[in-house]
């Protein structure tokens, strides 16, 4: 299972899960990517200065300079859990 909320992301450890966004900049404009361009997804365990939990598969689609990001269920499945939600943070 997957939910999506503005910049919050929740997934079921374990699970799959493509995830399309395009990346702007400070001012709201959208960056157009060139294939020099190198994008990266990764998950750390802390806002600020975390370890790397994992990063994520990117493919991009050149015609409207979408960018897919792939959580495959390897990437989730040891992940900690509770029962209270676990945080981690993503960034592109």
């Amino acid at each position: 299972m997957i939910k999506i909320d503005k910049t919050n992301i929740s997934i079921t450890r374990g699970d799959s899960a493509y995830i399309q966004f395009n990346l702007k900049d400070a001012s709201g404009n959208r960056v157009v990517l060139t294939n020099m361009d190198v994008v990266r997804c990764q998950v750390r365990d802390d806002k600020i200065d975390g370890e790397l939990v994992f990063e994520g598969t990117i493919e991009r689609e050149y015609v409207n300079n979408t960018i897919t990001w792939h959580i495959r269920p390897e990437d989730t499945a040891e992940l900690d859990f509770s029962d209270d939600e676990t945080t981690y943070y993503w960034d592109a």
